[in-house]
């Protein structure tokens, strides 16, 4: 159980891979814990996440392809050891094994590669520098009951990767808008206000963002209002709402829409609101 806390833990954005290799390596009776979340290529190191590996070996790795590798092709989903798919013979004739193995005194590696489901396949790779140890069964065993979570954690991490990625070029876009748009949740918090609608907010006394929700001026319990109604809008509709201030002519012109959620929503259920702000 706490080695499958502090794998999902450590796929969490920012989240940390120590605390997980260290129970495992403890576990395994380990040298070193390797997972390689994107594959090095020629102009790209690649993403490794490693612990008791030599840095200086690392980077002979990122760096050189390996056509030798003796885990390369091997299926995703089975552990497997340097005894499963090469002989120590044939190991030891190749530039694998002489620029990685030896230096570093690795005896054995066990391998497993986890599907993403669609996403890039990731590779864990543990090793051991004990003559008299090779992996065995029981480890074989632990990372086959291991692999469930590891394919759970690898495609949570992928989707949430893609979906910063999306987010990061609609956020480019938002800002590029020539109107202002302050998104609100169901909650009524602003989660996200674009660069005109800070321009606008900045210089309107009709409108203002206070304590984390947007106010109106005098005009507040209205807003307040037309807000709430949006929250529990059906797809589609829309609510125009006019700000004015009579002594200065100053206005500002407010669209506002239900943001759906992805999936169904029921019928109660509060949705986000899309304010979109002209002055």
């Amino acid at each position: 159980e706490q080695l499958v806390l502090e794998l999902f833990q450590a796929v969490e954005a920012g989240g940390n891979w120590t605390p997980f290799f260290a129970s495992l390596t403890g576990a395994m009776d380990l040298e070193t814990c390797t997972i390689i979340l994107r594959a090095p290529s020629p102009g790209d190191l690649g993403e490794l996440c490693s612990y008791g590996t030599n840095i200086a070996l690392e980077d002979i790795y990122r760096n050189i392809e390996y056509r030798d590798d003796p885990f390369r092709g091997i299926d995703a989903g089975t552990p497997c050891s340097l005894d499963d798919v090469i002989s120590a013979a044939t190991l030891k004739s190749g530039s694998f094994y002489k620029r990685l193995l030896e230096p570093d005194g690795t005896t054995d590696i066990l391998a497993l590669n986890v599907s993403a489901g669609g996403g890039p396949t990731a590779y864990i790779r543990l090793t051991r520098r004990q003559p008299e140890n090779p992996f065995g069964v029981l480890e074989k065993s632990l990372m086959s009951r291991l692999l469930p979570y590891f394919e759970t954690a690898f495609r949570l991490r992928e989707q949430r990767r893609q979906l910063l990625l999306e987010r990061s070029a609609h956020i480019g876009a938002l800002d590029q808008l020539a109107f202002g748009l302050v998104i609100i949740d169901e909650a009524g918090r602003i989660v996200r206000v674009n660069e005109t609608a800070q321009r606008l907010l900045a210089s309107s006394s009709l409108l203002r963002a206070e304590q984390g929700r947007l106010c109106g001026g005098g005009a507040g319990a209205r807003l307040e209002t037309a807000v709430a109604a949006m929250h529990h809008a059906e797809e589609g509709e829309r609510q125009f709402l006019r700000l004015t201030n009579p002594q200065t002519g100053e206005y500002l012109q407010m669209l506002l829409r239900p943001i759906s959620p992805a999936g169904p929503r029921a019928p109660k259920e509060p949705c986000g609101v899309a304010v979109f702000l002209n002055d």
